[in-house]
């Protein structure tokens, strides 16, 4: 507890220590357009409280919040700190409480303090034995009839930051005016607002549709005209550009263009860096994706390799309540322990020192899916810290979900990836391709096959094929996906499609497998079924039928996929004759592409690639 020092004691001794303490994360404040999820800075009850030896109605304001909690312990983990103070700059007569907690979510009242600050300006309070505790957090209690007026406030450490970095962040967009143009006002407002920054933080934009105006260009920001490279084109393009620079830059962020920013974001970035201990200083520093149509949604942060793909470590996570903060705030080491070698830091918020890329190579050149899974399992044995506060707004993968990217990029690239960092993926992956094959047979899904199978005849390509003109190649995939028929669903087709419930009668299960899956039935016993979701539609949605409706909920269209033997035969056929070849092949590929990979990182290949020179 504080000593209550009179009011002119008091005051002295708070100017002296705010002489001496640097901001660690500031306390943030809803803006206009985040009113509706305002609970993601501040949680306001009304109740009644003692002030001033009186029962009055008051407002209580809690920033036990994804935005404001203060992680101490965290921050103590990976940080060379000192003491931990809170700073407030309050304006009225108000009842601040300090609040400290751990993951066993028992509470510790800390400080509970009367102040009036009409005779103080400033309120700095220090936390004894603040590393003790998972979260740390305030709440202000004020009189109903006496609003606050509250000016600013940070957790702050009496500890002079290690080092002072100075942040390139790097996004690349494909025409997407509407997100890319909102972010880079938001950035130049970001540093109107925080004019110290100016020197230590600028935005690097990769235009890959070569279509965003010179004009906004600026002393913040400029803009890289590229060709279409996808997202590992677009990035490398804006790391090549901050490197030639040499202007100081110590840490680069790749950040997503589709998002919504939260521009404190890139302070809190800059100050973790700053105080890392020596042992995490090339640690890499990822940033939480939050549901972009569910504000106060925590939908990925880290992910952990798993046969072929990623899965998060979590999902869908309500951050409006405090446990689940404290949840989602762990310390990785902790979390992942030793079982999992491969760890994932995603491109739409992952900042790493720029030193990385000079010692370990640029990115390869993947177009589409898992170029920032590769850069993250470069940098085994390296750290990834997430925090909270440290995030972007992204739409949720449904949202994202594409025949393209499942069905070709992904088997493509993730085979490439697992075959030079996963030692037990040569008996893994033909699992993989077999369930692939048997959902896509038995959901009539014949184009994904197509993508499927042209994915295994790239793969037997080697790294040729990642030589190849991206543009081109993307025309050619996308020729195939347009080969499903759509049409427009009507009002009453959405919503069943939406609530559809598929009931099979036992005995047409038991039917559907005694002939392999349906596939030796004889035609008179298949029926037509009614309407389903087009994205991972289940099985039995299709058991025995001669046709189902596939619906789109996200577009409002619909195709019809029928059963067709003659169809399911040939791809039976082809996929296994492509599987053996892979197989036999795999030594060959792997050593292919271990040397590929050498090559595809040096700024010579790129430099060709990107035509950047002539």
């Amino acid at each position: 507890m504080l000593d209550l020092y009179s009011l002119a004691a008091r005051q002295q001794k708070m100017e002296k220590t705010m002489q001496n303490i640097s901001e660690l994360a500031r306390i943030v404040m809803p803006a206009s357009d985040f009113l509706d999820y305002q609970e993601l800075f501040i949680n306001r009850e009304e109740g009644t409280c003692r002030l001033d030896g009186i029962l009055k109605q008051v407002n209580i304001y809690k920033f036990n919040t994804w935005m404001n909690m203060f992680a101490a312990q965290k921050h103590y983990f990976y940080c060379d700190l000192g003491n931990i103070y809170l700073h407030l700059d309050i304006q009225g007569k108000y009842r601040l409480q300090v609040t400290g907690s751990n993951r066993n979510f028992a509470f510790e009242r800390l400080d509970d303090l009367l102040l009036d600050t009409d005779c103080e300006n400033n309120v700095c309070l220090k936390i004894d034995n603040a590393e003790k505790y998972e979260g740390l957090f305030f709440t202000i209690i004020e009189d109903q009839n006496r609003p606050i007026t509250f000016k600013s406030g940070a957790w702050c450490t009496d500890k002079a930051p290690r080092r002072q970095n100075k942040l390139a962040v790097v996004t690349c967009t494909f025409r997407r005016e509407d997100y890319i143009n909102k972010n880079i006002a938001k950035f130049e407002n970001f540093l109107r607002d925080n004019p110290q920054l100016k020197d230590k933080i600028k935005l690097f934009v990769s235009d890959n549709g070569k279509t965003l105006p010179a004009a906004l260009n600026s002393e913040n920001v400029t803009i890289y005209p590229n060709m279409n490279a996808g997202g590992a084109g677009g990035f490398t393009r804006g790391l090549i550009e901050v490197m030639k620079l040499n202007a100081g830059y110590t840490r680069v962020l790749f950040m997503d263009d589709d998002v919504e920013i939260f521009p404190e974001s890139f302070y809190r970035t800059l100050t973790l860096s700053d105080y890392l201990k020596e042992e995490y200083k090339d640690a890499f520093i990822n940033g939480a994706m939050l549901d972009l149509y569910k504000k106060d949604l925590f939908f990925e942060n880290l992910s952990v390799q798993h046969l072929l793909w990623l899965i998060g470590y979590y999902n869908n996570i309500d951050i409006r309540n405090y446990t689940n903060i404290l949840k989602t705030n762990y310390i990785p080491s902790e979390t992942f322990g030793n079982k999992n070698k491969y760890v994932s830091s995603a491109w739409w918020y992952c900042s790493f020192p720029i030193d990385f890329a000079e010692r370990n190579g640029l990115p390869i050149p993947i177009f589409f899916r898992g170029d920032d899974a590769e850069w993250s399992w470069r940098a085994c044995g390296k750290h990834i810290i997430s925090m909270n506060g440290i995030c972007i707004w992204h739409a949720a993968f449904e949202w994202r979900v594409s025949k393209i990217a499942d069905y070709y990029y992904l088997p493509r690239n993730m085979f490439f990836l697992n075959n030079i960092y996963n030692e037990n993926f040569k008996n893994a992956y033909k699992n993989y391709f077999i369930q692939r094959l048997k959902y896509l047979t038995a959901t009539y899904d014949y184009a994904s096959l197509d993508l499927l199978i042209k994915a295994m005849k790239d793969i037997l390509c080697g790294s040729a094929v990642f030589r190849e003109n991206p543009e081109k190649q993307f025309a050619e995939v996308n020729k195939i996906a347009k080969q499903t028929i759509y049409e427009n669903a009507t009002e009453n087709e959405l919503s069943e499609a939406k609530n559809h419930k598929v009931h099979v009668k036992k005995w047409r299960k038991l039917l559907y497998k005694l002939t392999g899956k349906g596939f030796l039935c004889p035609k008179k016993l298949l029926k037509k079924r009614g309407i389903t979701t087009e994205w991972y539609p289940p099985v039995e949605d299709f058991t025995l039928a001669k046709e189902v409706k596939v619906c789109n909920l996200f577009t409002g269209k619909f195709t019809v996929r029928k059963f067709d033997r003659r169809k399911i035969r040939g791809y039976n056929k082809e996929f296994f004759k492509l599987l053996g070849q892979i197989d036999k092949n795999y030594d060959r590929l792997h050593d292919d592409f271990v040397q590929a990979h050498k090559e595809f990182s040096t700024l010579a290949f790129w430099e060709k690639y990107l035509e950047l020179k002539k």
